[in-house]
């Protein structure tokens, strides 16, 4: 009697075990599998994740714990903190004069409003915007949206690049856009919705995909970066990403190439268009 007692009781064991088991850890265990082997070569990580918490897809975490310069993704915060305070008198469609020198790229080498020079990722754009604003007003906002470590004190016009004193680990990137993503930052709904705006970079079947680029040339290959970071956001899903990429050809395109990819790939935005700076 025994016996059959501790047998029932294994059963009973087995068939809660089973009634436990998350199918989702199955599934993301086989995204990460997929997603693992088209990162295969580079040096980096990725997470996706659900607007409610959940990872959906975490790939090498012990290599997106440290915080690195934002570099051009913080263009977004920027922008946002531009508008808030008003030194953008017209709002998105405020155009800035090119000073006629030659500049990194041919694209900056032209005048731009708020929304292109977002899409071609204008640094003297950006820079005139710190101008503006100031440092005391740039600490106080960095502290607002409690954005890295918030320390400009390297330089007005570089502190977020390469070099730059700001420094924002992958989970400060997800949290700052969830918040925007949700219109939780502190500044105006209207204000976060016309940012938005600018870093819309498609829509298929009414999932809208946001994102921001950044880049980081070292004089050594080793030390340079290439964020790509966003959000998918749709009828039945808001996912916020971020793929960060250090070394040798590592580049803000290169990780959107990579997280487009991904996102194709698993299903989340099928038919992802080539890269673009």
């Amino acid at each position: 009697m025994a016996r059959v007692r501790t047998w029932s009781c294994l059963l009973l064991l087995a068939l809660v075990a089973a009634c436990a088991h998350d199918p989702r850890s199955d599934r993301r265990s086989a995204e990460e599998a997929r997603a693992g082997e088209l990162m295969a070569g580079r040096e980096g990580g990725f997470i996706l994740r659900d607007l409610d918490g959940a990872d959906l897809v975490v790939l090498r975490p012990e290599e997106m714990s440290a915080a690195e310069q934002p570099c051009s993704t913080f263009k977004v915060p920027h922008a946002l903190i531009a508008l808030e305070e008003g030194v953008l008198p017209e709002g998105v469609a405020t155009i800035l004069p090119w000073d006629g020198e030659p500049k990194a790229f041919r694209s900056w080498e032209r005048d731009h409003d708020l929304a292109s020079a977002m899409a071609n990722s204008v640094v003297w754009y950006f820079q005139a915007i710190a101008r503006r604003l100031g440092l005391e007003r740039e600490q106080a906002w960095l502290e607002r949206f409690r954005y890295g470590n918030a320390d400009p004190s390297s330089g007005l016009e570089s502190f977020w690049l390469h070099g730059g004193s700001l420094r924002v680990t992958p989970e400060d990137q997800l949290r700052f856009w969830a918040g925007l993503v949700r219109r939780e930052l502190p500044c105006r709904r209207e204000v976060q919705e016309a940012v938005l705006g600018t870093v819309l970079l498609g829509e298929r079947e009414g999932i809208r995909l946001y994102g921001k680029t950044g880049s980081r040339f070292a004089s050594e290959p080793a030390g340079n970066l290439g964020w790509f970071v966003g959000a998918l956001v749709g009828p039945a899903q808001r996912r916020i990403f971020v793929c960060r990429l250090h070394g040798a050809g590592a580049q803000g395109s290169t990780a959107k190439a990579l997280t487009l990819s991904i996102l194709d790939e698993l299903g989340y935005w099928p038919g992802a268009p080539g890269p673009t700076e």
